[in-house]
């Protein structure tokens, strides 16, 4: 069965949602929320779970027929099954540590996939009202201002983030830091935000040079990866292959220093 997609509206749709989902997100920050425990010391919260549902029901109010992969409930398929290969990738609280923390390094991540290729993509700061948005062919934006990945060229003037959270194991955390430490001896500074749809949206406006992340969920990268590459960078595994669905690892780039960067690490 055939269906077409008018991606203007569906990005509308999306940013819609995220900005729905922001409001509860907003509601929760800073006050006690009710956490459990998800891989090794990963948690998840409330906030997660009831913004997760309300973009799910705004989207699913406007396609019923998608199938919807999400952070906390794993892929649901639409109510006809003929129509699977239209998936929206959700990341409700993409830095879930970070909210219940009370650190403001947090958001939410949504896009649109059509056999597991990005259509479109928004990542939402509900804190500063920040939308980061795109759509396959047509460029990335912040708020509307058009966006280009930094200029640089020389890793000994590029600034990169690297993520260590609390499902690693002491193999994957020994890994990452061997990286960091090469990368730390010939970069101008190394961050640790752990919020990786931010990380992307601060590379895709030039504000960092790449990112480094040994192990990618998929959920937090859909659409910060493709805001990244329409803003003129690059997404390959950390061995330099193609980013994709299947990927394990991801690393992100301006494009300028890619090739060097993957010799080092």
């Amino acid at each position: 069965m055939k269906e077409d997609i008018d991606l203007a509206r569906a990005l509308s749709i999306a940013v819609n949602a995220a900005e729905n989902a922001g409001k509860i997100i907003n509601d929760y920050y800073e006050t006690k929320i009710n956490v459990r425990k998800k891989e090794g010391r990963d948690i998840v919260s409330e906030a997660d779970i009831k913004a997760e549902k309300a973009i799910i029901n705004i989207l699913r109010s406007n396609y019923p027929d998608h199938c919807y992969a999400s952070e906390e409930m794993g892929r649901t398929k639409g109510k006809n099954e003929g129509i699977e290969k239209y998936d929206w990738i959700i990341d409700p609280i993409d830095g879930t540590i970070n909210f219940v923390s009370g650190l403001p390094l947090f958001s939410t991540s949504i896009a649109l996939q059509e056999n597991g290729r990005t259509l479109l993509g928004v990542i939402y700061n509900p804190l500063t009202k920040e939308k980061y948005t795109s759509i396959i062919g047509q460029g990335s934006f912040l708020n509307g201002r058009k966006l280009n990945v930094s200029q640089t060229y020389n890793i000994a003037d590029s600034v990169f983030s690297f993520m260590h959270t609390s499902h690693y194991n002491q193999i994957e955390t020994n890994k990452i830091f061997e990286k960091i430490i090469k990368l730390g001896m010939v970069s101008r500074g190394l961050r640790l935000y752990v919020s990786q749809a931010l990380e992307l949206g601060f590379i895709a406006e030039g504000k960092l040079e790449g990112t480094v992340c040994i192990k990618s969920r998929g959920y937090s990268a859909a659409a910060g990866v493709l805001i990244v590459r329409e803003a003129g960078g690059k997404a390959t595994d950390i061995y330099g292959e193609e980013f994709s669905n299947k990927s394990t690892s991801l690393l992100v780039t301006n494009s300028a220093i890619h090739e060097h960067l993957l010799e080092i690490l």
